[in-house]
């Protein structure tokens, strides 16, 4: 049995898909899904936040997802949703 882990959204991050068209909507929330279920495959590469924290990126299709995982206790958390081709 594999532990899904839980899912938090950046107020960015959310706005961000919710600005989406449905289609994108719904497979970005899939690919979150898959994310949660097995969060510890990590980025395609990483970067750095204010705080120096890691951030996890993955290239999904057009979108970047951003993100870090508390082990912990078991949370996903979702930094940023952006344009793969876009970076700070």
């Amino acid at each position: 049995m594999s532990l899904r882990y839980k899912v938090y959204y950046s107020e960015q991050a959310l706005a961000f898909s919710l600005a989406l068209p449905r289609k994108d909507q719904v497979m970005l929330t899939h690919f979150i899904g898959r994310l949660a279920e097995k969060p510890g495959i990590g980025g395609d590469y990483r970067e750095s936040d204010d705080e120096g924290r890691l951030i996890e990126v993955r290239v999904y299709g057009r979108h970047a997802v951003l993100f870090w995982v508390d082990h912990a206790v078991s949370k996903l958390m979702l930094v940023e949703i952006r344009l793969a081709d876009r970076r700070p």
